[in-house]
């Protein structure tokens, strides 16, 4: 026949078989609880068989049936319509195996699929496996497919007993089956069985009385690990392959679907609880989840418990008992706490909080039916009932109580449109420490402010740090994002465990000002590159201004603040505390080449304004004090001349040669300055080319038989603001008399 399920036996979303995985897959044949039978006849070779003798139902002589797998070695798997078997997924039943109903009879397998979720109590690990072959029902008929949600609370309530078919795998297989009463509590019959256990695939049958048809209710994937099976995942998504678009919402419809690629194959029936007879109406109350004492005195205790998750089965009320003295209360269905009063300080109590309906009180809440937690003790299975509290006195009240206030700084939230620093306004309440009553400590502080409790400080695990003192011996609680000029009223109280003190309370308004949120104006900034030769040396420089930010009410501008830093974070610097009048700043001494990074804060004492950038790039060239050369070899010499008019004149001829050669920097112009000896005549040539090689200029128009000084200086490009001066070369004539 055709496999239609796939070519080769398949898992959808496969998980890889880490070593991990292995050793889980190999754990999930071990038995992990004792089983006792007695004396159950079974045939071993080859693999497992069926009982021969099938077990009663525990206090009667109805048989009722195990389910056993005969062919693989290390997994069983439960026949659930004449042409399928449902086993585990990590250890399924593969195409070409042979499967041996409870009756003895044999066939191949020959096609299968799985599914398989891991990571949670209630993750999937499923095989479903078609027979070559129908194989009729044993008497009693297949078990139904259960498709409601299991849960905690109902497992606790559910009527009737569980068989356990399975069988311990090691080295050689060891077959059991057993019983264990289906809400969990202990139970002695002929062949106790305290948790279900076994190898992949073993199963729980529930049996709800002697003579109903059986409810698959769990399938074993792994120590203290049972999957729900088919009612499971009440809002499940799986993709038949990666890549695929086929989903189911429920773990029933994926298994549905599988059922329908066969037609000639009958399915399984399908059931809810009610429709395989367990009636909800009949049954006792769920019992209340996390009890626990909230509150107490000297002379009362509160206790405080959760409704439970199962609501299918109805709650009439609450009996909250006193179980040391006896005294007893029944409350409503919403209550979830109730306060006992008149109490002896120093003794010890018991609580007990029990639901109840028209069927009894509810029953200790045990978890191991169709579902597992993964606990791996009796104890860590049940969900108390009762709760103990030593009364003792309450705590003294913290002492010396003040509150402080103060403008800060807040980052701006999208309730004032986000991403820039705004007015914020802060207040710390500060307190000594209470003082703890007799055989006790002070466990923790809460604060209130303005009735809302605040959170605990707590440290990087996770604790309670409410109770650490600072250096001063004082311990503080400080709290943002308050309005300006608005009274601050702190509560504070201790707690010895759940014993309060009275509140200590003490008030202080914020400042008075801008409205919180109000943006800090930040600096407009601009950064220029410049390169100087002061004194005579190279020295790359960036030159920052800013203008000044809008004021803020009652926030006085104090100062600025200026940090840059180099793209390679080599060069990080800050200048501080520049004046209120200050608008610019000369950062030198950089690097040439390189790219700088400038922020610019106004503050306002304490405060600063949200961050105003700007960026630069300096030049690449000769390093920082690198001397910047100058013309060279300059010689003067004066002569006598005649003007085009044919009147005398004295003339100076100058010449000089390039300067050397400033790495990164070529000559932009050279400059030459006239000076007569007594400074009645002074003449400055400027931007004159640099032209090549020995340049030569003449002057003339100048006095007979004076002396004059000539200076020659060169002008470097400096590809910034300005230009880099050189040095100068000096020479003197006298013109003829």
């Amino acid at each position: 026949m055709r496999q239609r399920f796939g070519a080769t036996a398949h898992q959808e979303d496969p998980v890889p078989m880490t070593s991990a995985l292995r050793r889980v897959a190999t754990a999930a044949c071990v038995t992990v609880a004792a089983i006792v039978p007695a004396a159950p006849a079974y045939a071993v070779g080859g693999g497992f068989n069926p009982v021969s003798t099938p077990p009663k139902f525990p206090g009667t002589s109805t048989v009722v049936h195990g389910w056993k797998l005969s062919g693989v070695g290390a997994s069983t798997a439960v026949q659930v319509a004449p042409r399928w078997v449902v086993s585990s997924a990590h250890s399924p039943l593969m195409p070409g195996q042979v499967y041996t109903s409870p009756t003895g009879t044999s066939s191949k397998v020959i096609d299968q699929v799985s599914m398989q979720q891991r990571g949670t109590n209630s993750g999937s690990d499923i095989s479903i496996s078609l027979l070559e072959t129908a194989i009729p029902a044993p008497t009693g008929g297949f078990p139904l497919l259960l498709t409601e949600p299991t849960s905690f609370d109902l497992n606790s309530l559910l009527p009737g007993y569980v068989l356990w078919a399975g069988g311990a795998y090691g080295a050689a297989p060891v077959p059991s089956v057993g019983w264990a009463r289906a809400d969990g509590a202990p139970f002695t019959g002929s062949t106790p069985l305290s948790l279900a256990g076994g190898d992949s695939g073993s199963t729980g049958l529930l049996y709800p009385t002697a003579t109903a048809r059986p409810i698959m209710s769990g399938v074993t994937k792994g120590a203290l690990s049972i999957t729900p099976v088919f009612g499971g995942d009440t809002a499940f998504s799986h993709k038949l392959q990666p890549g695929s678009t086929e989903n189911y919402a429920t773990v029933a419809d994926w298994a549905k679907a599988k059922f329908a690629r066969f037609p000639e194959a009958t399915p399984p029936t399908f059931s809810t609880f009610s429709g395989a007879g367990v009636v909800f109406s009949r049954l006792k109350p769920p019992a209340p989840r996390t009890l626990e004492v909230a509150a107490a005195s000297a002379t009362s205790v509160t206790v405080a418990w959760t409704a439970p998750t199962e609501t299918r089965v109805p709650i009439s009320g609450y009996r909250v008992r006193n179980v040391t003295t006896g005294i007893s209360r029944t409350i409503s269905a919403a209550s979830r706490s109730y306060t006992f009063t008149g109490l002896a300080a120093g003794r010890n109590y018991t609580f007990s909080v029990k639901a109840y309906n028209a069927n009894g009180e509810s029953p200790v809440m045990r978890r191991f039916l169709g579902i597992s937690d993964g606990s791996t003790t009796e104890a860590d299975r049940i969900e108390p009932d009762r709760v103990s509290y030593l009364t003792r006195s309450n705590p003294g009240a913290p002492q010396n109580l003040t509150v402080t206030t103060e403008r800060a700084n807040g980052a701006k939230t999208a309730e004032w449109g986000g991403g820039t620093i705004g007015v914020d306004y802060c207040a710390t309440a500060s307190w000594t420490p209470a003082a703890a009553p007799a055989g006790a400590t002070i466990t923790r502080y809460e604060t209130t402010l303005g009735g809302q409790v605040l959170p605990s400080p707590r440290n990087f695990l996770g604790a309670d740090i409410s109770t650490v003192a600072g250096p001063d011996g004082r311990i503080s609680v400080k709290r943002c994002g308050l309005e300006a000029g608005a009274a601050q009223s702190f509560s504070v109280r201790a707690f010895s465990d759940v014993n309060a003190s009275s509140p200590a309370a003490a008030s202080a308004p914020t400042p008075t000002g801008s409205p919180r949120g109000t943006a800090f104006g930040a600096p407009v900034v601009t950064a220029t590159p410049r390169v100087y030769n002061l004194p005579g040396t190279l020295d790359y420089c960036v030159k920052v201004s800013w203008t000044a930010p809008a004021p803020i009410d009652g926030v006085p501008l104090t100062d600025y603040s200026v940090s840059i830093r180099s793209s390679d974070f080599e060069y990080v610097k800050a200048f501080n505390q520049l004046g209120v009048a200050a608008r610019s700043k000369d950062i030198c001494n950089l690097k040439p080449g390189e790219y700088y990074d400038i922020t610019v804060y106004a503050r306002y004492g304490n405060l600063a304004s949200g961050a105003s950038d700007a960026s630069a790039e300096l030049p690449l060239g000769a390093p920082v004090g690198t001397v910047v050369p100058k013309p060279k070899a300059l010689t003067v010499t004066a002569r006598a001349a005649t003007t085009a008019a044919g009147l005398p004149d004295r003339c100076l001829s100058i010449s000089w040669d390039q300067p050397d050669a400033l790495e990164g920097f070529p000559v932009k112009s050279f400059s030459v300055q006239i000076n007569s000896a007594d400074y009645e005549y002074v003449k400055g040539l400027t931007n004159l080319a640099p032209g090549t090689g020995r340049r030569t200029i003449e002057q003339c128009g100048l006095q007979p038989g004076n002396d004059y000084q000539v200076v020659v200086y060169a002008q470097f490009d400096s590809r910034t603001v300005g230009y880099i001066g050189s040095g100068t070369d000096v020479a003197f004539a006298t013109t003829p008399a």
